[in-house]
């Protein structure tokens, strides 16, 4: 096991118990508001356990982790529903990654806007590097620091006979500036 979780669960509630003599009613409060939606009845125990563990996960909470999987067993969460509930948590989590990954480029288009982007222009898929003769096969972007598929040739900055990351472009052998236009 990673952890003794029985053994830090009673650590945590031990620290917490000195928390709530320190400040009884920020304890006060926790607690309120924890059975603030019990109190509806619209969802059951372990459902809320198992909501709990969800955004335990989310929140990278261990004490949470603990607590709340003593409550969701306690309640009756089998290992199947604990197991459902964190995979939706790690599928909200994941979306959310790609909600904001838009928003970066968004961003990005935001900050950039009015700038021109630099032409690219294709060539052939096969190319001699500084390190010895690479088939780029089904053709390649050499562009933005990454290699893209592209269909059937590979991208070059506009004007320039080789590039930043790969000197010494080549096609059979001798230095070529023959581009077709995208």
């Amino acid at each position: 096991m990673m952890l003794d979780w029985n053994d830090y669960r009673k650590q945590v509630l031990a620290r917490i118990g000195e928390v709530g003599k320190l400040s009884p009613d920020t304890l006060r409060g926790y607690q309120e508001l924890s059975n603030a939606g019990a109190k509806t009845g619209a969802l059951d125990a372990k459902t809320r356990e198992l909501i709990a563990l969800a955004v335990a996960v989310t929140r990278q909470c261990d004490s949470c982790i603990t607590v709340h999987t003593d409550a969701a067993v306690r309640h009756g969460a089998g290992h199947e529903e604990i197991a459902e509930a964190l995979g939706v948590a790690v599928a909200v989590n994941a979306g959310a990654a790609l909600v904001y990954s838009a928003r970066v480029l968004d961003a990005y288009t935001s900050r950039t806007a009015g700038r021109r982007r630099p032409a690219l222009v294709y060539h052939m898929t096969s190319v001699l590097l500084a390190d010895g003769f690479v088939r780029l096969g089904a053709g390649t972007r050499l562009g933005n620091q990454e290699e893209q598929p592209v269909g059937t040739c590979a991208a070059l900055p506009l004007g320039q006979r080789g590039h930043p990351r790969f000197p010494a472009v080549r096609h059979h052998g001798r230095l070529t500036s023959r581009c077709i236009r995208s």
